[in-house]
Parts: C-alpha cells; structure tokens; sequence
C-alpha cells in the first residue's frame, strides 16, 4: 500500500483506511487532502477454470473538510482473466463521506 498526504509541521500522525481492507474511526484534518493506494490480486476456482482478478492500483482520496467530516473518492482499475478472455476497465467511481459524530475524552475510539 502506498499513501501519500502532504502535512503541515505540528499536524496528527497519519492514519489510514487501507482501502477496501479496513476502515478507522478518524477523519483527516480540516484541508488535508491524504491519498492512499494499493493492489490486490486474487484467484478462484480450480487449475482447469481459474479466475483471476487484478485491482491496480485501488486509489482512495480523502480530502478533510471540516474537523468531523470528510470527502472520499475511490477509483480503480481492474482486469479479469477467464481462460483466453481479459476483461480490462474502470470500476465504478465510488463517492462518500465519513462524519466523526462523537468527540468524548473518554471515549474508546481512537483520534489522531
């Protein structure tokens, strides 16, 4: 995975979502733009009929808004492979948001 987030000095540690693996309970810093990418390959079936799917690379942009809430974008490029068949493309581009609705001090999420 590679992540990329430009910050200034004095700012929270990043902390990434790894996209389509895991996500965290933060959000990134109000005008914070952090940029994560990563490739996935996997197989299905037996050696007779095997399918086999590349994500290269899975790009997810975050972009912070405000201090609770962010702006995210996920796009990647993808190619199956089915006996003598490929299938290149674009999936769908995937547009959200992550809102943080709890700030506690005592709370057991975590914050950057």
């Amino acid at each position: 995975m590679l992540c990329y987030a430009p910050k200034p000095e004095g700012s929270a540690q990043i902390i990434t979502d790894r996209p389509d693996q895991t996500e965290s309970s933060s959000t990134v810093e109000k005008g914070a733009l952090q940029i994560e990418a990563r490739f996935q390959i996997g197989f299905e079936g037996d050696h007779s009929n095997v399918i086999a799917q590349s994500l290269v690379p899975t790009t997810l942009f975050r972009q912070g808004i405000s201090e609770r809430f962010e702006l995210r974008i996920l796009s990647q490029i993808e190619q199956i492979r089915f006996q003598e068949k490929i299938i290149k493309g674009i999936s769908d581009l995937e547009i959200g948001t992550k809102i943080q609705l709890s700030r506690k001090a005592q709370s057991r999420t975590q914050r950057a």
